[in-house]
């Protein structure tokens, strides 16, 4: 695991602070914040090695665990980022059909518990698989935490709006979303290599829902610098481009405050829906 941001709450609201972790193939990250009022308090993001396996994941979750004293916290959710999840009609949704088709959608995997969700738009079922290995881990840890799929708390976010063109960009992959007319077109992960990479998804994902480059408000958030090459391969194809800011409601600490919002906007948006 590689450390890219610590940024540790002071020592005096360790106990008054409570904590959203999300996990995904990419990495872990740990967002502390209190409540009433709203502010972010730290922030521990780190980075897993690219195409690393579950069991290894779960072997280095648990060194981590052992090594690292985290601070400590009131309440804990734990925010699923893994790509192997499918979306349904509610209307639609069988139980016992789900590791049947996860299986079909991403390859079987014998080694995974299967969860589901029902969101807060209008009847759409999420279920998803998490491998046992790191959830175990994950469980002995953190006993108390309630657990989503991250998607469980953004889509409804992103629903308020009627078009939304969203991507989280992530150290190997990038996370799409894209409603119009309040209606959910796709949601996806694409891996990356170059930044030429993303712009092809991002082009090919306007392409097949018809949407003009030109037109449509690409949003981004993630580890993505307004001077990289990344950045400017996207402004040459798309006109709008935004990078996502916090409302004015939302505080971080000075340690926080020295980043651009649109690194951490996402963690902190589902921080905020939970809270």
């Amino acid at each position: 695991m590689k450390t890219a941001f610590k940024i540790l709450p002071e020592e005096v609201l360790e106990n008054n602070c409570h904590l959203l972790i999300e996990v995904g193939w990419e990495g872990i990250s740990f967002l502390y914040y209190s409540k009433n009022p709203f502010k972010i308090e730290g922030l521990l993001i780190y980075q897993f090695e690219k195409n690393i396996t579950a069991i290894d994941l779960a072997n280095e979750l648990s060194v981590f665990f052992e090594e690292e004293n985290l601070p400590s916290y009131l309440t804990a959710n734990i925010c699923y980022n893994f790509k192997e999840y499918s979306l349904l009609p509610t209307v639609l949704y069988k139980a016992d059909l789900q590791d049947e088709i996860l299986n079909s959608i991403h390859a079987i995997n014998n080694t995974s518990a299967v969860f589901a969700e029902k969101l807060s738009i209008p009847d759409i079922t999420l279920s998803y698989r998490v491998d046992r290995n790191i959830l175990e881990v994950l469980n002995v840890q953190f006993p108390s935490a309630i657990n989503n799929h991250t998607l469980a708390l953004q889509l409804p976010m992103l629903y308020k709006n009627a078009d939304s063109f969203y991507c989280i960009v992530y150290q190997n992959s990038i996370k799409v979303v894209l409603f119009i007319n309040h209606t959910l077109q796709i949601t996806r992960f694409f891996d990356y290599n170059t930044p030429a990479d993303v712009a092809y998804h991002l082009l090919n994902v306007c392409k097949q829902h018809h949407i003009s480059p030109k037109e449509i408000t690409l949003t981004l958030t993630g580890f993505i610098d307004k001077k990289s090459n990344l950045y400017d391969d996207l402004y040459r194809y798309f006109l709008n481009v935004e990078l996502q800011e916090l409302s004015e409601e939302i505080t971080t600490t000075n340690a926080v405050a020295q980043y651009p919002d649109h690194f951490f906007s996402h963690l902190i948006q589902m921080a905020k829906c939970v809270s």
